[in-house]
């Protein structure tokens, strides 16, 4: 598989490895993230070995010195090993000052070192290593080495740090491009990079059909991924506070969850959601709360076994029946295969005109996993799809015009945004700090003409200067903007956008009212 991204970290190693007089830099980075891929890059970069730190050996004393000495060879290499054979019931601290002496006595040609997973030694090891990598200067020795984000261990803290990022998204559509194949729909190829968040250690274990990834099925979200390293990795997930995991796991089974009932769930099972929303798990925006990372919750659904999954379904459905009523379809969707799925293209609609295109993506992926009439599904991908292209999101607002079957006269879908239902808003990200709610407003007024021209010339596939509209779309590198309420979602034969105080569930878009209905039956039709 080819390798992709990392410019940054390769040219910070680059810079320290041409240095030639002896240093040692770490690379930081969560698990799953490229390390070891990016290790043996830099390795067959430089005709060296990779040092793999073994688990297994972590009982053995001084066996992550033992390999490193073994990489090294030459003199350096029978140096430490003699220094071994004579020091091993030595303390670390003198073995460590020992080390770092031959490394500076001993005349040999400049030298790099690649270790992967460095944390991952015995402590030992650790501990002499984090002594002698930060006094290389002048041994000639260059270290390259990789850790893990995890825990709040201090060792090699003389050394050079440096963060391994998550790939950029023109890098996670490149990836997932390579995965899933050259004939992946592009659209599918973005909502793959977005609910992925970057992270080439979910990308690369994406499993779609060929049906799925050319756009021609509804895409299973959250995504397929193979799951045998998910389900090796369990006992880790588990390995905090099994409350906060608990409650992570409802979060992941749906798109988005109440922050009212999330926070009664919350006090119930003794979490503190307000440590979650700070330490960046949990985002919140208005009366909604999902979990902040696509990576991270991918990992804890594909860690969920199918009774699990089933169980925390009918759990998320309970806690939204009354109020949330897309929502709780969603949820039951899984459980009702046969149950009526136009609301949730509905809450898609909505969802997408209030900025959250993640949100509308999802909720139209799986109403149309769904039986849906021909007239529905055209009517409410039309509308699906001019939000999203006002939005800027083109290449997957094209991708659903085109899924509705039939292309919709240009002029009138420019147009129909005039009758969308927005909010006010305040931010464009979700946010970490309690939800402040407030009110929806429907606006009266036409778009300004720039917006129906630029709609008009996306829609016919063109951008503003008739370039492709792939080339022209806008992303917001901060986060996902805010979704409107579920609750407004469901479809209802009424065209008050108040809601009802003896109903809950009737309140409307006005996509969804019986004259735009008709209206948009008539682009359907034929």
């Amino acid at each position: 598989m080819p390798f992709f991204g990392r410019d940054r970290e390769t040219h910070v190693a680059e810079n320290t490895i041409d240095a030639r007089s002896g240093s040692a830099c770490l690379f930081v980075g969560e698990p799953g993230i490229g390390k070891t891929r990016w290790a043996r890059q830099i390795a067959a970069r430089h005709d060296t070995v990779v040092v793999s730190a073994s688990p297994s050996e972590r009982m053995w004393p001084y066996s992550g010195l033992s390999a490193t000495a073994a990489a090294l060879g030459g003199a350096r290499g029978a140096a430490i090993d003699r220094l071994l054979a004579r020091g091993r019931d030595w303390p670390e601290h003198l073995l460590a000052e020992e080390i770092s002496r031959t490394l500076h006595l001993v005349h040999d040609e400049p030298a790099v070192l690649v270790i992967d997973d460095l944390d991952e030694m015995d402590s030992g090891s650790v501990t002499v290593l984090s002594f002698v990598f930060s006094r290389l200067r002048g041994t000639g020795l260059t270290v390259i080495a990789t850790a893990d984000s995890d825990g709040d261990r201090h060792d090699f803290t003389g050394m050079l740090h440096t963060r391994v990022q998550r790939l950029s998204f023109d890098e996670s559509v490149d990836l997932a491009r390579s995965v899933l194949g050259p004939g992946t729909a592009q659209a599918v190829l973005y909502t793959v990079a977005e609910f992925t968040g970057g992270d080439p250690g979910s990308i690369v274990r994406v499993r779609l059909t060929p049906r799925e990834a050319a756009g021609d099925d509804p895409l299973p979200l959250p995504l397929r991924v193979t799951d045998d390293r998910a389900r090796r990795r369990r006992d880790g997930r588990l390995a905090g506070d099994p409350r906060v995991t608990s409650l992570l796991d409802l979060l992941s089974v749906g798109p988005v969850f109440s922050f009212d009932r999330l926070t009664l769930i919350a006090q119930e099972q003794s979490v503190d959601l307000d440590a979650l929303i700070d330490d960046g798990l949990v985002a919140v925006h208005g009366e909604f709360a999902r979990i902040a990372d696509p990576a991270r919750r991918l990992r804890h659904h594909a860690s969920l076994s199918a009774d699990e999954r089933r169980r925390l379904h009918a759990q998320a459905a309970a806690a939204h029946e009354e109020t949330h009523p897309a929502t709780f379809l969603w949820h039951t969707s899984f459980g009702a295969p046969d149950a009526d799925r136009e609301p949730l293209l509905c809450a898609a609609v909505d969802l997408a005109s209030g900025g959250d295109h993640l949100g509308a993506i999802e909720f139209a992926e799986r109403a149309m996993a769904g039986d849906l009439a021909d007239d529905v599904r055209c009517r409410h991908l039309v509308d699906l799809g001019d939000a999203l292209v006002l939005q800027g999101h083109d290449v997957q607002g094209r991708h659903y015009l085109r899924r509705a079957g039939r292309a919709a006269e240009p002029t009138l879908r420019a147009r129909r945004p005039s009758r969308v239902c927005v909010r006010p808003r305040r931010s464009s990200t979700w946010s970490t700090r309690p939800p402040s709610p407030s009110p929806w407003m429907p606006t009266t007024g036409a778009p300004p003409s720039t917006s129906c021209a630029r709609a008009l010339s996306y829609i016919s596939g063109t951008g503003r200067s008739g370039a492709p509209a792939s080339s022209s779309r806008r992303r917001s590198s901060t986060g996902s903007p805010q979704p409107r309420p579920l609750s407004w979602c469901a479809c209802s034969t009424s065209s008050d956008p108040t809601p009802s105080p003896r109903s809950p569930s009737i309140p409307v878009s006005p996509r969804c009212s019986p004259t735009s209905r008709s209206r948009s039956s008539r682009q359907c039709s034929n």
